[in-house]
């Protein structure tokens, strides 16, 4: 069967991000050697889903590209975005922005970089006070590579069920998580390069 440039594009998308599934670790789980475990949930509270408007927030000037702010609109206009707010962090950006570099130069497609740092660390490097209890594995970090287009990168990370949870804000471990960075680079293997990050910043 023939597939078209886009439709092959989206494909291969969306298996870069099903081969990350479920990477995100909860915070009990600090050791990098650790393997990836679902969120545990917090206490049982309510949340009503939250809708924003399609206006352009003053937030959206926080990110350094237009390719991140389209993503970042996608993500906190759609209907399924259950946190009451998502502000963009400078110090996120920097992280993600550092993150989506490294992966379209020198590190792996993974969570840890070529020299063994993970996620939590990268955002604390860049000014991001995370709780000491985050550890320094993965409590943030959600990727997709392979598409240039925000829509196919945000439906691929949308379609995958332990990276819904994250950009959603389907649990509550990480509904709290109103801070947010998102980088976008281009290069290696795979082209284009998405990192999203989200995060209680103190």
């Amino acid at each position: 069967m023939v597939v078209g440039h886009r439709a092959t594009n989206y494909i291969v998308a969306l298996s870069l991000v099903f081969c990350l599934t479920g990477c995100i670790r909860p915070a009990q789980f600090d050791s990098p050697l650790t393997p990836p475990q679902a969120a545990s949930p917090l206490a049982w509270r309510v949340y009503m889903p939250f809708v924003a408007t399609g206006e352009p927030s003053a937030d959206a000037t926080c990110f350094s590209n237009d390719k991140a702010t389209q993503f970042y609109q996608l993500l906190r206009d759609d209907a399924r975005q259950q946190r009451t707010q998502l502000v963009c962090n400078p110090a996120l950006v920097k992280a993600a922005t550092k993150r989506a570099v490294g992966l379209a130069t020198v590190d792996p497609w993974s969570h840890v970089d070529a020299a063994g740092i993970w996620p939590n660390t990268y955002a604390r490097d860049a000014g991001c006070r995370l709780p000491t209890w985050y550890g320094t594995g993965n409590n943030i970090e959600s990727l997709m590579a392979g598409s240039g287009d925000a829509d196919e990168a945000f439906a691929s990370l949308a379609r995958s069920p332990s990276h819904s949870r994250h950009i959603f804000g389907e649990t509550d471990f990480f509904r709290e998580q109103v801070s947010i960075g998102i980088g976008y680079a281009e290069g290696g293997v795979y082209g284009f390069y998405w990192v999203i990050l989200t995060a209680v910043c103190g």
